[in-house]
């Protein structure tokens, strides 16, 4: 694996046209801007969709070590939670984890 993937996103929250984040999450400075923004960002998106490390770079134009270094800022602050281990694609590759946002 490439280390691109970076898996199932979703958000019980998500309410129509509207997303709900808790105003803690978005003030909490222990956790960098970017990192909120992203959460934010993820927020929106829809229960089950797949998005990768290379998508998070492109839809914010900037590289993808800054797009994973934020993403695991995320996950060391407690905001997202990974699964144990990688799935696998239907040719048995490795294709990822399965992250979540915490509640």
């Amino acid at each position: 694996m490439d280390g691109n993937v970076a898996g199932v996103f979703g958000a019980d929250a998500l309410t129509g046209r509207f997303v709900m984040v808790p105003r803690v999450w978005m003030q909490d400075t222990s956790v960098s801007l970017e990192a909120r923004g992203l959460l934010a960002q993820v927020m929106c998106k829809e229960v089950g969709v797949r998005i990768s490390i290379s998508s998070i770079a492109a839809e914010n134009g900037i590289g993808r070590d800054k797009a994973r270094r934020v993403l695991h800022e995320l996950l060391d602050a407690g905001y997202l939670w990974r699964g144990e281990s990688q799935s696998h694609d239907s040719k048995g590759h490795l294709s990822g984890y399965e992250y979540a946002v915490s509640s």
